[in-house]
């Protein structure tokens, strides 16, 4: 009997299960939210993302026949919002205010240059000591560019320099952000 009144007892469980089931009535529900968080970091890049070194030529500087004024281009894209600067280093004189470059073979000589922020060549590029200055932005959603103007300057220390020799420096570029 104890098998009959188990069996019962089952079907009819299943049976109100199946009831409770069918009948909205008798379903309830809860709720709760989920809240999704992130947050966008600062972030500058050179642009294109690849790039590591940046060129400025002067190609060939003739003494007496003035300075020679050349530039070139770097482009930025820092994060919409993020405030940034762009310092540029002393080179291989370790002095932005009176940068040199080497010759690339004998004799050891030097050729003085300067490197510039605007066009009239007239504020110093450098990393802000010694009267320089630096570039100062905010990032935009699209890259920005920065033009570098540089200048052999028809010197005398330059007038002497030797002649067919190549000359050649490197200049950190620094983006603080």
């Amino acid at each position: 009997m104890h098998r009959r009144q188990a069996l019962a007892c089952s079907a009819a469980a299943l049976a109100l299960a199946a009831a409770l089931a069918c009948d909205p009535s008798e379903a309830a529900t809860t709720s709760a939210t989920l809240t999704v968080t992130a947050r966008v970091g600062g972030n500058c890049r050179f642009n294109p993302p690849s790039t590591t070194s940046f060129t400025l030529a002067f190609n060939t500087y003739t003494p007496s026949a003035g300075n020679l004024n050349v530039s070139t281009n770097l482009q930025v894209r820092c994060t919409s919002g993020v405030p940034f600067q762009i310092a540029l280093g002393g080179g291989g004189s370790g002095n932005v205010a009176n940068r040199r470059m080497s010759a690339t073979g004998a004799p050891a000589e030097t050729l003085a240059y300067q490197l510039y922020t605007d066009a009239a060549y007239t504020t110093i590029w450098g990393d802000g000591s010694s009267g320089t200055a630096v570039r100062s932005s905010v990032g935009t959603p699209g890259p920005q560019t920065f033009t570098i103007y540089g200048r052999i300057p028809d010197s005398g220390t330059n007038l002497a320099a030797a002649p067919r020799t190549d000359y050649r420096d490197v200049v950190t570029i620094t983006v603080t952000y």
